[in-house]
């Protein structure tokens, strides 16, 4: 797979929004790929998938520890502790 990093791509839109906003020729300023060097290890579609559920309910343990306790407090760690190994998350928060 070949990515291409030039810079060069523009942006133009010709809109007709309400507010009479019309963006062209935008220079995009920085690189957005995730990786300097793109990763080359193949991973079947059902592990992703996995990993993307596992991630999903990681989130929201955070979200919900977040909402509940104030963050990094001892209470937060215990409640996200035990909501990742109710999740069997392979890393659990220790104290």
């Amino acid at each position: 797979m070949e990515f291409n990093t030039s810079f060069e791509s523009k942006l133009e839109i010709d809109s007709n929004y309400e507010d009479g906003a019309v963006i062209t020729s935008l220079d995009f300023a920085h690189n957005l790929q995730f990786y300097e060097t793109p990763p080359t290890v193949n991973m079947d579609y059902r592990r992703a998938v996995d990993l993307a559920i596992q991630r999903h309910q990681v989130l929201l343990a955070v979200e919900m520890a977040g909402r509940r306790f104030p963050k990094f407090s001892e209470n937060y760690m215990k409640f996200l502790d035990g909501q990742l190994r109710e999740i069997n998350f392979q890393i659990a928060i220790s104290s």
